[in-house]
């Protein structure tokens, strides 16, 4: 543990107190973004330095606020803990673990961790945030707060993914029109109580969709929903709301959760091979690596709106329709296709088309994620193909939104990127890019403390790569030192990396919330803009400067 110290005014928040903190470690925090930081604060602080059970002594650190009369407050200090993403390692940058982790096991441990909670506390937001502050990792990936995230439930089972997918592009049948059009009617009255919009929600989805939820016991311990479909023995459609009976601040979708966990914890160890799919009404998608996931998979849709929205009744039909098609779809994977997937720590894909021309796909398995389980920041995992011994591939698989294929191919081409050995798109908006994972002679150019013929030959070959991407009408849009990686076994050699915002000069635009957070960045690399040759130029020399 190294101790040190950040000041900052008792007006300022917990991001400025971030910034500070980003400040105070340069340039070893240089490559971070200020809101990568994790700050713990420690209770009390007489328990620095002693041996002592730490979870129970730390708390997240929400807000810079003391009680005046507290000790620290007097002498106008908190005393708290840094945690820094663990992709910091400037060596073995692109070394896998070297155990492989059990799915068993772990959800074992997660059973043990949080033994089953009382029912009427299932989705009370205090009693959640409880569960989702513990030192060692959340109850769930949920996306709350924003820091308990991981792999998105659409990468996790391709159920999820289509039914994004056809909410997108799926076209209404009358069917579907129907429902929308008695669900509009019977929705937008008043009723007395929650269980009459239940029913009548439910009766109306039964009759046109022929899905049949039943409100009532999840477990034999009296947790409940107010509309399920078990199949097989498998919860795979649940619906749940605040319920009368429980305490204030229920959130439907964290009880959902809850539930969702409670009805399926000894399928979870039995099962360890599958991430139990469950859709949760409405729309969010449940699945299980070694704890739960729940992602929105759309947006709330009112069925309450104007008689004239046509707009509001086809998105709701295409929506309607995306859930019937899923819910068919679970129905079939738990009565016909168990077991899964090679392993629900993982994504679900495992295999991809070489760009070599061959025509068979080539299986890879996972060796773990790039900067943990719950690194949020990054889709980035270790792999290696699947194949005769000695003929196997050090892979590097990565899931994004936007990349361009051919930028990276041109830079890999030249020697200056990875090896692009597979590129696929999937469904619901994901790009699946399969590259060669490099050794571990190669590590980040931030932080290896280069002699300055060193930093110079480097910035050589930078500036030419980059230039024959220009020559080529193309830009890379983020060139920074994280994503720069320097050959650090005496020799001279550079591979670019992070593709996601390159492409076509005059086409490729910035995406949202661009972080210029302690990044030096052009003034008009900005959200939406246009991304030009001269903000790659000005990046390498924001790099390179005194």
């Amino acid at each position: 543990m190294r101790i040190f110290t950040a000041t900052i005014d008792k007006t300022d928040s917990v991001h400025d107190l971030k910034r500070c903190i980003k400040a105070e470690k340069s340039p070893g925090f240089d490559h971070l973004a200020a809101d990568e930081l994790i700050l713990w604060k420690l209770e009390p602080p007489s328990l620095v330095g002693r041996e002592t059970d730490l979870q129970t002594a730390l708390e997240a650190l929400r807000a810079l606020k003391l009680d005046d009369s507290t000790t620290e407050a007097r002498r106008g200090q908190l005393h708290i803990i840094v945690q820094v993403p663990t992709t910091t390692n400037m060596s073995g940058f692109f070394t896998p673990p070297l155990e492989q982790e059990s799915a068993k096991r772990l959800r074992t441990e997660h059973n043990d961790r949080f033994p089953s909670a009382p029912p009427s506390q299932a989705g009370v937001e205090q009693y959640f945030k409880r569960l989702q502050e513990q030192w060692d990792g959340p109850f769930a990936y949920c996306n709350r707060p924003a820091s308990a995230s991981s792999i998105p439930v659409t990468l996790m089972h391709p159920i999820f993914a289509q039914f994004v997918a056809d909410s997108r592009t799926y076209e209404p049948t009358p069917a579907d029109n129907a429902l929308v059009l008695e669900l509009c009617m019977e929705m937008s009255a008043t009723f007395h109580t929650q269980e009459d919009r239940r029913r009548i929600f439910t009766s109306v989805l039964q009759s046109h969709y022929e899905i049949d939820l039943i409100a009532g016991k999840l477990t034999g311990d009296g947790f409940s929903s107010d509309g399920h479909r078990v199949t097989n023995g498998f919860l795979d459609v649940c619906t749940v709301a605040a319920g009368a009976g429980s305490c204030g601040g229920v959130d439907p979708f964290l009880r959902g959760c809850v539930c969702y966990h409670e009805a399926s914890r000894a399928q979870i160890v039995e099962h360890s091979f599958s991430a139990l799919p469950c859709l949760l009404l409405v729309y969010s998608g449940l699945a299980y690596s070694d704890r739960p996931h729940m992602d929105m998979l759309g947006p709330l849709l009112p069925l309450s709106g104007h008689h004239h929205d046509c707009d509001m009744k086809t998105t709701a039909a295409r929506s309607l329709g995306a859930f019937r098609n899923a819910t068919r779809s679970l129905a079939k994977y738990y009565n016909e296709e168990l077991p899964g997937f090679p392993n629900p720590l993982y994504p679900y894909p495992s295999s991809y088309r070489p760009l070599t021309g061959e025509p068979v796909h080539q299986d890879f398995k996972y060796l773990g994620k790039f900067g943990g389980a719950a690194d949020n920041t990054r889709l980035l995992f270790y792999a290696e193909t699947i194949g005769p011994a000695g003929n196997q591939k050090d892979l590097i698989i990565k899931f994004v939104r936007r990349y361009s294929k051919a930028a990276h191919e041109l830079c890999a081409a030249l020697g200056y990127a990875p090896t692009l050995h597979g590129f696929e798109e999937l469904p619901g908006g994901w790009l699946m890019a399969v590259m060669q994972r490099l050794p571990d002679s190669y590590g980040l150019y931030h932080g290896l403390g280069l002699d300055e013929e060193a930093k110079a030959a480097v910035a050589q070959l930078l500036s030419d790569c980059i230039g024959r991407l220009h020559e080529a009408n193309m830009v890379h849009g983020d060139v920074r030192s994280v994503n720069l990686l320097v050959r650090t076994d005496g020799e001279i050699g550079i591979k670019v990396v992070d593709f996601d915002w390159a492409g076509g000069v005059g086409v490729v635009r910035y995406p949202i919330n661009v972080n210029r957070d302690g990044i030096a960045r052009p003034d008009t690399a900005r959200d939406g803009m246009l991304v030009t040759k001269e903000h790659d130029l000005d990046m390498i020399k924001f790099m390179f400067r005194p």
